[in-house]
């Protein structure tokens, strides 16, 4: 299954529907973007894509701490896209963004005061949000995360948690527009990357 949306989508539009390859957009002309579910043939291109993301952001303040070559790391995109984990965003037949949407809670979040109380397999956990930096600042993101939402409701998860720097204003900011909650702050030490401050939110469902 995948999602289409179109050029006369409002920003603000949280009523998503999800689209068999066989269906399409009444009423709608063009599309812009398809999200849909990578495969293993796909790690080459997702890897280049995430590459020339950190390259092209390496000067803007609002970069992600992502190193090339450590993380992600090939083996880790083999992983998410082996377990059915990792949604692109494509255009053109071009990745212009993509998500690690992981069924399962993560190590670093089980000693943090959560609001919302779950099982395991109730609880999802997203990871590796980006989009091609010549295209943000036009709602790929908030609909990579409305999409990540509907997938989780409609498979009955209780939650979604995530991570995030808090230098990076537009994550922050487009988290909060899609409900999450900041539930608390923590640091961690990374052997390639020091300590490093991250906002924890959270979105029940």
């Amino acid at each position: 299954m995948y999602q289409q949306y179109t050029d006369n989508e409002a920003d603000t539009d949280t009523s998503l529907k999800i689209y068999t390859k066989e269906g399409r957009v009444y009423g709608c002309e063009e599309t812009i973007m398809n999200i849909t579910k990578a495969k293993t043939s796909d790690v080459k291109n997702i890897m280049t894509f995430y590459d020339s993301l950190i390259t092209t952001m390496s000067q803007d303040p609002y970069r992600p701490k992502w190193i090339q070559g450590v993380y992600p790391s090939l083996d880790d995109i083999k992983r998410y896209c082996g377990n059915e984990e990792c949604y692109l965003a494509v255009r053109e037949e071009k990745i212009i963004g993509s998500v690690m949407i992981v069924h399962d809670s993560d190590e670093n979040h089980t000693q943090i005061a959560w609001n919302v109380s779950a099982p395991k397999n109730e609880i999802t956990t997203l990871h590796l949000l980006a989009v091609d930096p010549k295209l943000q600042g036009r709602s790929i993101g908030f609909k990579l995360m409305k999409f990540a939402e509907n997938l989780c409701r409609d498979r009955g998860d209780k939650v979604i948690r995530l991570d995030a720097l808090p230098e990076n204003v537009p994550g922050n900011k487009l988290y909060r527009k899609c409900g999450y909650h900041l539930v608390s702050k923590e640091t961690r030490f990374y052997e390639s990357a020091g300590y490093i401050d991250f906002n924890l939110y959270e979105l029940a469902l």
